[in-house]
């Protein structure tokens, strides 16, 4: 069974734990959403990090044949 609490419309007590529950539904569904967005967000920046890390490695292995392809000009 659940005792409301004073003057807090939106907390109730448990009479069996005598803990204090939030019943604002639509708060917690809101919260819910934003860490939700908050992953989504966290998730496309890994994958930015990613690609930017790949795109580095490319760019790097490019410059590599780059220069192995001016030795062996020098060498003809």
């Amino acid at each position: 069974m659940y005792y409301k609490v004073t003057d807090e419309p939106n907390l109730v007590r448990d009479s069996n734990s005598k803990a204090i529950l939030n019943v604002n539904t639509e708060a917690l569904n809101k919260y819910k959403r934003e860490k939700e967005e908050k992953l989504k967000i966290k998730k496309a920046i890994d994958g930015y990090e990613i690609l930017k890390e790949e795109l580095q490695s490319t760019k790097n292995d490019l410059s590599e044949i780059k220069q192995m392809l001016m030795q062996l000009m020098e060498k003809k």
